[in-house]
């Protein structure tokens, strides 16, 4: 679909004058939104971006490569490819809100260190217990690692 095409196109329109609208105005009367470089090294802004950065590559490789994994290596059915992927899911779904009442209890910092302690546990979890267990080492990996982010 092109934009500005199709049945959203005049939900697009007006979203896009909205966002024009509210658009801070320069010295050269355009409507621009300009943020400073300088501005990422401050409060830890890098390292935050970082950590974020490696949490996605490695929940995009999971995502990516298990169901390749799963169906191809030990010759699952894509039910049961389906069914033990939603597992990492329906974790993250119970464990949200124990964990924002983690963050909350013991702040950021250490809720953040405590993320990517489990990341990297399940990470290597991960490599090493599907090659051990099969389909239960995969189970128990994802069980580690989706906590974590």
């Amino acid at each position: 679909m092109n934009v500005g095409t199709g049945p959203f196109a005049a939900v697009d329109t007006e979203h896009g004058k909205l966002a024009w609208r509210f658009l801070p105005e320069s010295s050269h009367g355009t409507r621009s939104l300009r943020i400073s470089l300088f501005a990422l090294r401050e409060n830890g802004v890098i390292p935050g971006m970082a950590a974020n950065l490696l949490v996605a590559n490695l929940v995009m490789a999971t995502l990516l490569v298990g169901p390749f994994y799963l169906g191809f290596a030990l010759w699952l059915s894509p039910v049961s490819v389906g069914l033990i992927m939603s597992i990492g899911t329906f974790i993250s779904i119970c464990i949200d809100v124990p964990s924002g009442y983690l963050v909350d209890a013991c702040g950021a910092p250490r809720g953040l260190l405590l993320g990517l302690v489990a990341l990297a546990a399940g990470a290597f979890a991960l490599s090493a217990m599907p090659m051990m267990l099969g389909v239960w080492g995969y189970i128990a990996a994802i069980t580690i690692l989706t906590p974590g982010y």
